[in-house]
């Protein structure tokens, strides 16, 4: 089986997906194609990752060997803000039109690059060449659109900050729709780049909406600008507590428990409540 086209394909959610398939070959029956069985289970309604399978055998019922590809189905568009030329200014000074995000408040905004005019020392960027910066006084909302989330579906928020300048730093809320799921917390200047994971489970009526909004602001007197990159939404990742618990205390080097502790423990408030 030769499968046509890539390995692994990324669409966004809401998309039409057609797989490339795949081909067949035997040295005895000749072209098999139109008996390859192929397993599209693909949905672009919602985010994660999907395998598609091909699979076929001879008239002498051998089974070659397994072909897959891996779809993985975004919910974010322009998620590392390289959609947009960094430096094709409008009137705002900075390039401010930037696909499928927008921007609510008094402070400015735009795209900017490593070693561009805004980005100072920021240090590698996270992902692409390009990143959103945000600088300026008041509260400012920088929003995008998010779908393909499930009802009651867990997921996981991650997405990279950094401050260019400005002493004590930004604070920075994240909600999704109206409710907060990560609350103020400030990103100190010369932190560097760093990741930030936010997991939450979504219920539509309280959220309230699917858009993603960032909102900034600083403390009054101060002046800085945050940078933020690769801003990526995926299903919560799974933990298998049966495998984590299995021989668990022979894990633990009984003699050194005088000096660390090995625990472990489940909420059984959070379990009933879900």
């Amino acid at each position: 089986i030769t499968r046509v086209g890539n390995a692994s394909v990324d669409v966004t959610c809401g998309s039409t997906y057609v797989d490339a398939g795949a081909t067949a070959l035997d040295s005895c029956d000749g072209d098999l194609t139109a008996s390859i069985v192929t397993v599209n289970p693909v949905n672009t309604n919602l985010i994660g990752m999907y395998t598609v399978t091909y699979d076929v055998s001879d008239t002498a019922s051998n089974a070659a060997t397994q072909v897959f590809r891996t779809v993985t189905v975004r919910s974010l568009v322009n998620a590392s803000f390289e959609q947009d030329t960094w430096d094709a200014q409008d009137a705002n000074g900075y390039r401010t039109t930037i696909t499928d995000w927008t921007k609510s408040g008094g402070s400015s905004w735009g795209l900017n690059r490593r070693n561009g005019p805004l980005s100072g020392t920021c240090g590698p960027v996270p992902d692409g060449s390009q990143f959103l910066f945000v600088q300026g006084s008041g509260t400012t909302t920088i929003t995008t659109g998010l779908c393909g989330l499930a009802e009651g579906g867990r997921y996981d928020l991650s997405f990279f900050v950094n401050m260019r300048q400005g002493d004590p730093g930004m604070y920075l809320e994240v909600k999704i729709g109206n409710k907060t799921i990560m609350p103020a917390v400030l990103q100190g200047y010369r932190e560097g780049w760093h990741e930030i994971i936010v997991p939450f489970r979504y219920w539509s009526a309280e959220m309230g909406g699917t858009t993603l909004n960032f909102i900034t602001h600083y403390p009054p007197g101060g002046d800085t600008t945050l940078l933020l990159d690769n801003v990526q939404l995926a299903p919560a990742r799974e933990i298998n507590f049966a495998a984590i618990y299995a021989n668990l205390e022979a894990q633990c080097d009984e003699a050194s428990y005088g000096n660390w502790s090995c625990l472990l423990y489940t909420s059984d408030a959070a379990d009933e409540e879900d």
